[in-house]
């Protein structure tokens, strides 16, 4: 029985490994789900979420139109099945791949964003995909976004319209943050945590600058 809170559906299919490629993309396209070993993963977004990756997704388009920049888009990573919250590729995956994403094996993105509520399950699943990227020098770009698990909004941008100005790490920058919102960016090499305060941004080794703001902009509103 699922809780209230629950933001994760957990399903095991022991079966699922013996049905062919054809029958698990059916599956997964039905319940828009993600294949990690045996284990279904349902995630259950709500607004915030989905409008932060919204907004994300657009700012990548924005950047770079020749990018796939996409919310939900599957992928194959190490032999299971994931769905980033949003997906940036530098080259875009062929048409047979986009259509059906595991039967055609289509690569993970070059920038992986996941956007969780700062407790688990939900941010253990989040995190679990920063492991394998770098466990396998896989070579991608992570950026978890951890949002308040509280009901109240965050507090107004006290200087709208102010220039934007870089991030800064949190001291010591590996270690994360007791309170969100915070941000954990994976560049290849390092991993570092910032916490997420207003007209502040980062801009990644692939040269898009996410603005701090939109996530702000969305958990502030009344």
């Amino acid at each position: 029985m699922q809780n209230q809170n629950q933001t994760i559906i957990k399903i095991t299919l022991p079966e699922l490994d013996e049905s062919n490629v054809y029958v698990q993309q059916a599956i997964f396209d039905k319940y828009d789900a993600e294949k990690i070993e045996k284990d279904l993963f349902i995630k259950i977004d709500g607004g915030h979420k989905t409008e932060i990756q919204a907004h994300l997704t657009f700012s990548g388009k924005v950047h770079n139109r020749t990018w796939y920049v996409a919310p939900g888009t599957s992928c194959m990573m190490m032999g299971n099945k994931y769905k980033p919250d949003v997906g940036i590729w530098l080259i875009r995956p062929t048409h047979a791949q986009l259509h059906k994403p595991f039967v055609n094996a289509c690569p993970p993105p070059d920038v992986y964003i996941e956007v969780f509520y700062n407790r688990d399950p939900d941010r253990g699943f989040a995190l679990e995909k920063l492991a394998v990227i770098q466990q396998n020098n896989l070579g991608i770009e992570f950026i978890g976004i951890a949002l308040l698990d509280g009901q109240a909004p965050f507090p107004q941008n006290p200087n709208p319209g102010v220039a934007s100005v870089p991030s800064t790490p949190v001291n010591p920058p590996n270690v994360r943050p007791p309170r969100a919102p915070y941000f954990v960016y994976w560049n290849g090499t390092n991993l570092v945590y910032y916490k997420i305060d207003w007209n502040e941004h980062l801009v990644l080794l692939c040269g898009w600058t996410m603005e701090l703001n939109i996530v702000l902009d969305t958990i502030s509103m009344p």
